[in-house]
């Protein structure tokens, strides 16, 4: 298919290495403009399809790790999981890309294109849809207050961090889907 190109508006070849008339590298600008056009359709394409089981915590609402005290002994202990705030499920998405397993807190952001797939709170799950979950139901949301968030560096609370004392009233209902 014959273009114009960028730099002399000469047509050329969008197989063309470069233009022959001006030696604009045609090539890369086709590259990059297709590279842009399957970007922006696979931000179009994002839409919210439900829950998915937390790949962050595998659908539990904590992870357990080994902790050892001061005297060397090791005992196992637990950490909340943050990113499903203790449920154990996050919204999934799909897109052109696939689907993905993204916190609640930032679901709007991501399927509006806000946020890229290499994100902190976005899990990439593969091209075909996850099945089930682990387990029947999800757990009592406690939302992450930002001090939490902050303070835990990837997401998680650090192992020797305590729980809120009182859950706050949890703003989902309860199938968990929010608006």
């Amino acid at each position: 298919m014959l273009i114009e190109c960028p730099e002399c508006g000469h047509q050329v070849s969008d197989r063309a290495v470069a233009c022959p008339q001006c030696a604009f590298p045609v090539a890369e600008e086709v590259a990059a403009q297709a590279n842009v056009a399957r970007q922006q359709a696979e931000l179009a394409s994002r839409r919210i399809k439900g829950e998915v089981d937390c790949p962050w915590c595998e659908a539990r609402g904590f992870r357990m790790f080994d902790e050892t005290d001061a005297s060397g002994a090791t005992r196992s202990a637990f950490s909340w999981c943050t990113y499903c705030e203790h449920t154990g499920r996050v919204t999934l998405v799909h897109s052109a890309a696939g689907y993905f397993a993204v916190v609640d807190r930032v679901v709007v952001s991501f399927a509006r294109g806000e946020l890229p797939v290499e994100h902190e709170f976005v899990h990439a799950l593969g091209s075909q849809p996850p099945s089930g979950h682990r387990y029947p139901h999800a757990g009592k949301r406690v939302p992450v207050s930002d001090g939490a968030q902050a303070s835990s560096g990837g997401g998680h609370r650090e192992p020797n961090s305590s729980r809120p004392a009182v859950a706050p009233a949890d703003p989902w209902n309860s199938e968990g889907d929010a608006e």
